[in-house]
């Protein structure tokens, strides 16, 4: 790591954004996959609400992407990362972001959806797929495998209007003790596939605490 970027725990979230904003997205996104990155102010904000279950926690990032949410829980004193992710290209960049960082992840090259739970962490962090388009429930899909492989919490973002069902769903798992709305945010969408009809469009995004029955 870079004399200028520090582990903090209580790191304001400016200051994180400004640690994270030189991070490479993904080199082409793909729509199959719904790429879209997480800029450096959302995660941020998500990080820093999600701290208490970061610092000194083992943690796995569920399609990892480019590292984004990695780096960021490594910045918040994780003991332990791993990132979890499908795509060959997202994890070249993730391994060139780190580097600029002069850090290290362990990176598991897999399919989140045939993820078999052979061993856990205590915190599990996603920006999942929305679960849009061809990938309808995919989003439910991802919840229900980080609750079989986090030990105490899953911190996740899914739109606004699959609040009710997502927790519904989430709180017949019987693994789950609870399922918290933590914050509503913004998500900016760029114009980055060839369906997109604007430049930016943003989306109401919840973040999501499930608290897991130890």
């Amino acid at each position: 790591m870079d004399q200028g970027t520090k582990m903090e725990s209580n790191i304001h979230p400016k200051k994180l954004q400004m640690i994270l904003q030189p991070i490479k997205p993904f080199e082409k996104a793909s729509t199959s996959l719904e790429q879209y990155p997480t800029t450096a102010h959302l995660a941020s904000q998500f990080m820093c609400f999600a701290r208490d279950d970061i610092t000194n926690k083992t943690v796995a990032d569920f399609g990892c992407g480019t590292g984004m949410l990695s780096l960021a829980a490594l910045v918040l004193g994780a003991t332990y990362v791993c990132g979890f992710e499908i795509d060959t290209s997202a994890i070249k960049v993730l391994k060139e972001n780190f580097d600029m960082f002069d850090l290290k992840e362990e990176v598991i090259k897999c399919d989140i959806t045939q993820l078999k739970a052979t061993e856990s962490v205590q915190t599990v962090i996603m920006n999942p797929p929305f679960g849009t388009k061809q990938n309808a429930g995919i989003d439910i899909i991802f919840l229900e495998k980080a609750v079989q492989f986090a030990k105490e919490s899953v911190w996740s973002m899914h739109k606004t209007s699959t609040r009710k069902y997502i927790i519904k769903t989430m709180k017949n798992n019987p693994r789950v003790k609870e399922v918290k709305i933590m914050a509503e945010m913004k998500f900016d969408l760029p114009q980055t596939m060839k369906f997109h009809k604007k430049k930016l469009k943003q989306i109401l995004v919840d973040l999501i605490k499930i608290e897991i029955i130890q």
